[in-house]
């Protein structure tokens, strides 16, 4: 089904494409014509798009991951083996809801509402690794939202912050410093947990405050020097 809708979208684009030989009524289009078929050279990526990338690689960091809260889950006798999987179910389901409200809330009000990410992430761990059942709950309905924001809403954002003849490269590298931070959080949660539960708690404010931080720059340096 993937392959069929991506043919079918290859043949639509090919067909609003323009012929790069196609005659033109004026002067004006030809220079529009000449425009689009220029060979582009490759641009670096700007700096804030940079900055936008660490904030939310700290925040892949600080959101950790399931099987560490599975485990604590399990650990603390807070629930059954087998419970742990509807509360994963639980999880996928906030994931699926509430990137529809923030894509309405930053097709509304803008990046800004970013903000809300860091905020909630720093309540993750405090919440996921309590020991009372209703705090858990909470920290897990948390974690499965931002974890559903970080794969959408966030990535507008890419958009808006680099020239869309480098979104490509954008979003790739977007991707790795996602994916590294996944790698060092689940780590760090892991080793931390059992006996340093209060420095993990810790490290994850600090990087949150900075991922606020870092997405101040981005946003600010976005609006003095917009893409092109």
């Amino acid at each position: 089904m993937c392959i069929l809708l991506l043919l079918t979208l290859k043949r639509h684009s090919d067909d609003v494409r323009p012929e790069p030989n196609a005659p033109h009524g004026d002067d004006e289009a030809d220079d529009t014509s000449t425009r689009h078929n220029a060979v582009v050279e490759p641009q670096a990526l700007p700096a804030h798009f940079y900055a936008f990338a660490v904030s939310c690689a700290l925040g892949t960091l600080g959101l950790m991951t399931f099987g560490v809260i599975s485990y604590h889950l399990v650990e603390a006798g807070l629930v059954a083996t087998a419970v742990v999987t509807l509360l994963y179910a639980a999880a996928m389901a906030t994931e699926a809801v509430a990137p529809l409200a923030t894509g309405f809330a930053y097709g509304r009000w803008g990046s800004p509402i970013l903000y809300t990410l860091p905020a909630l992430i720093v309540t993750v761990p405090v919440r996921a690794l309590a020991h009372t059942w209703s705090l858990v709950l909470a920290g897990v309905l948390i974690w499965g939202a931002v974890t559903g924001v970080q794969d959408s809403t966030v990535k507008a954002l890419v958009a808006d912050l680099v020239p869309q003849r480098r979104l490509a490269t954008a979003y790739g590298v977007f991707a790795a410093f996602q994916g590294v931070a996944a790698l060092a959080g689940g780590t760090m949660a892991g080793g931390l947990y059992t006996d340093h539960r209060t420095l993990l708690i810790a490290l994850v404010a600090v990087a949150q405050a900075l991922s606020a931080a870092l997405l101040a720059v981005a946003l600010r340096h976005r609006r003095a020097h917009p893409p092109s």
